[in-house]
């Protein structure tokens, strides 16, 4: 195997505050070292990342596993699912799981309005949602996660508009990349919206603006 594919076993921790993904520890014995706090990722195809647990023996299971399914081994996949061979679905990341983990990793790494911004999206994608695991995910489900948008009312009873449906299908987007779920959707699947021209200030709010800012620059000095 030492010609496959390559599949990195990364860990991501905390290093002087932030958090930081690394290559994991090895020990001589080729056994990850296990870190307090810190969550495994194998990385490979590039900058596919897949979440693989806190557990060190586990995590290079799962590496091995993702090193033969890049081989085109038959009845092995990344994703934990099989034809032909029984691997128990407990090895297979939920959507639930990795919606908790994300936004964990987001309010740590993220400024807070960034993160509220992320939260509400990839909970109402759950909301939209009936799968169970995230390697079920097709791209009927973005596609009814836009609909879902689209009958979605605000407390004040208003639609959601083209912009916000962008940011949020964009939110879950980057999300799924974040787990290495990509190419489910195609560009015409985007949301669409219309950028509002700018409305110049009239020579009276001009003059109305200078003369605010004015006595400000008088100041200095």
């Amino acid at each position: 195997m030492g010609n496959g594919p390559k599949v990195t076993l990364m860990l991501q921790c905390k290093v002087d505050g932030k958090w930081k993904k690394l290559p994991a520890p090895i020990s001589p014995n080729g056994r990850p070292k296990p870190v307090p706090g810190g969550t495994h990722y194998l990385r490979y195809q590039r900058n596919c990342w897949k979440p693989v647990g806190k557990d060190p023996d586990a995590a290079l299971a799962a590496k091995r596993r993702c090193e033969i399914a890049l081989e085109g081994v038959p009845g092995v996949s990344i994703a934990g699912a099989s034809v032909g061979t029984s691997i128990q679905s407990s090895e297979r990341l939920k959507l639930e799981d990795a919606t908790e983990q994300y936004l964990t990793d987001t309010e740590t790494q993220k400024e807070p309005k960034t993160h509220s911004a992320c939260k509400i999206a990839v909970n109402q994608f759950c909301e939209s949602c009936p799968k169970v695991y995230l390697d079920e995910l097709e791209r009927r489900d973005l596609l009814n996660f836009v609909a879902f948008l689209r009958k979605y009312r605000k407390k004040n009873g208003e639609l959601l508009s083209e912009r916000t449906i962008h940011n949020r299908f964009e939110n879950v987007i980057t999300f799924l990349k974040d787990f290495g779920v990509r190419g489910l959707v195609q560009l015409k699947d985007w949301p669409e919206y219309e950028e509002e021209d700018a409305v110049p200030y009239t020579a009276q709010e001009l003059r109305l603006l200078f003369a605010q800012v004015r006595p400000l620059n008088g100041d200095r000095g």
